[in-house]
């Protein structure tokens, strides 16, 4: 594995959970309940569910079992789609913009801290796939995006679909375990040196509930390899784009860039490349952006 793809995987984010009030046993001052924790950018945010309540379990009002098919995260109001790799998450919610860190005066002990919430409730918000069976879910979930990912890169998924299942098992277990050698042992056996298509999500900035799978040529009708600017133009209302920026796995990118290239050291563990777009003002988007 390259630098720049490890630097990638080794990407983490702090963040502080606060749990729902409806589930803490109450107390005399009624204060608010928080778990910190560091969670890689690379992974879902609900493989963390059991260990985030178990950390506050002799604060909760339920057993463990009753409250963990009932829970969601939000952030500022706005439910976060745990099926979204949880970087990409940040990336869309966070307000912190790039050129903010220029005012901040010492950088060296500067830490950001994402604030979330874990929401309880009977009637889940639209949008939201509850987590019934756990982690294997999850890893279900996950194999197909593998799976779609594989057919837009080379027209079929057979690479995926003809892993050996232990090969499939280790491909997990590098997303569960952190293990990057193993996670690029068995990606290299599914994405080709020259694909067909790129696999690309585009989200806004700010829309948690938005996103949009667009069909990518790696090469265009020109004979040209895909920019990121021509995603943008082809995609997007481009004359809307004006000054924004687009950021991926927390960089803001040059929109010169081979999205080939870009799709090879910046893709999520999900096989997909998740891109987030800061419109420079406010729209209605009508092309999926």
């Amino acid at each position: 594995m390259d630098e720049i793809k490890r630097l990638v995987w080794k990407g983490t984010l702090n963040v502080q959970i606060e749990i729902d009030k409806s589930l803490i046993i109450a107390t005399d001052n009624n204060k608010s309940l928080y778990v910190n924790i560091r969670i890689p950018r690379e992974t879902y945010i609900s493989l963390f569910t059991e260990s985030i309540l178990r950390g506050v379990k002799d604060h909760l009002r339920k057993d463990l079992s009753e409250i963990i098919t009932n829970v969601w995260f939000e952030s500022d109001g706005k439910l976060l789609l745990w099926n979204i790799p949880i970087g990409a998450l940040y990336d869309i919610t966070s307000n912190l913009r790039i050129e903010s860190m220029d005012s901040i005066s010492d950088k060296d002990t500067f830490i950001q801290i994402w604030k979330i919430k874990l929401v309880y409730g009977k009637e889940f918000p639209a949008m939201h796939i509850p987590i019934i069976n756990g982690d294997s879910q999850i890893q279900k979930y996950w194999m197909h995006q593998w799976k779609q990912s594989c057919f837009i890169l080379n027209g079929s998924s057979k690479r995926v679909m003809s892993l050996h299942m232990n090969d499939t098992q280790l491909f997990w277990n590098s997303v569960l375990n952190r293990t990057p050698d193993s996670f690029e042992q068995i990606s290299s056996k599914v994405i080709p040196k020259s694909p067909r298509n790129i696999p690309v999500v585009l989200h806004t900035k700010g829309q948690t509930d938005s996103l949009y799978h667009p069909v990518v040529p790696n090469v265009n009708n020109e004979g040209k390899n895909t920019t990121l600017r021509r995603l943008l133009d082809d995609f997007c209302d481009y004359n809307k784009f004006e000054n924004g920026t687009v950021v991926s796995q927390g960089i803001c990118l040059p929109l010169d860039l081979d999205l080939h290239f870009l799709y090879s050291v910046f893709f999520s563990c999900d096989g997909f490349l998740h891109l987030t777009i800061t419109y420079s003002q406010d729209f209605t988007h009508d092309k999926g952006c």
